[in-house]
């Protein structure tokens, strides 16, 4: 095996060992039939192969047992037009307020308040108190922004916010959660006000040990499909700019027989 050509690593089961590559999808794009795409590594993949561990511990999961729980709590945070759903899958729920969230789509022209990402962070600490939805301290927190990008005659481009999340994943054994699943976030009109709350937490208990997948494997899986499961046309070359080794918890909905409960106001 080349020591020097580390790449994905496809999880093992519904929370299992996995390396994310550029935005994370899995390698599952279709493109034409012939077609071939330059794969460009500006990652020091040498290195990252001293740095990973052989193997990794495997959980098993359970439906969270907690978040059903906060309805009545987000009914009164949130309030204004609530939605609530809550999966039996997972034990996710999320919950919105509908009169205020993605309601109004931005203009070229709107003055965005400018709220520090020490501000939003605060907001979300406040919110996930009051119902009593705070993580664990073993957690990652990143504070983003949702755009939408106008173009003039010109070509020129004004960036208009929508709104901003804060995103709580967990870690396991120091190693990051990553997917749809193992995350508290909450969602922030752009005056800063908590409006929407999703979490996907699922018990979790340690399994087995695994040996991840060889690393020529898993370059070969990653260089077969590059593009995940985007079907962008047109692509002939890609970019790896990151690589990072995590665990992969599934979303909301999913399992094999997953059902939805729904209460809406």
């Amino acid at each position: 095996m080349n020591r020097t050509q580390p790449r994905v690593l496809a999880c093992a089961s519904i929370v299992g060992a996995l390396i994310l590559i550029g935005d994370g999808l899995a390698a599952q794009e279709v493109r034409p039939a012939g077609s071939k795409i330059e794969i460009v590594y500006e990652v020091d993949l040498g290195e990252l192969a001293e740095r990973l561990p052989r193997e990794l511990m495997l959980y098993t999961t359970k439906p969270d047992p907690v978040a059903a729980s906060q309805q009545k709590a987000l009914e009164a945070a949130l309030g204004g037009r609530f939605h609530f759903e809550a999966s039996e899958a997972s034990g996710g729920v999320f919950a919105v307020d509908r009169s205020r969230l993605w309601m109004r789509p931005p203009k070229p022209n709107d003055d965005a308040v400018e709220l520090s990402k020490d501000e939003v962070r605060r907001v979300a600490e406040s919110f996930l108190d009051t119902i009593d939805g705070m993580p664990p301290k073993t957690v990652t927190t990143a504070i983003s922004t949702d755009t939408m990008v106008f173009i003039d005659r010109d070509g020129g481009e004004k960036r208009v916010p929508m709104g901003r999340n804060t995103t709580y994943r967990r870690l396991l054994d120091g190693i990051e959660v990553a997917g749809p699943g193992g995350k508290i976030k909450t969602f922030h009109d752009l005056k800063g006000h908590v409006v929407g709350y999703l979490r996907v937490w699922r018990e979790l208990e340690p399994a087995e040990v695994m040996p991840l997948i060889p690393m020529d494997e898993a370059i070969r899986r990653f260089e077969e499909r590059p593009l995940g499961r985007s079907l962008l046309g047109g692509v002939s070359k890609v970019d790896v700019t990151r690589v990072q080794l995590g665990y992969l918890e599934r979303g909301l909905t999913e399992t094999l027989a997953g059902a939805m409960r729904k209460c809406s106001g």
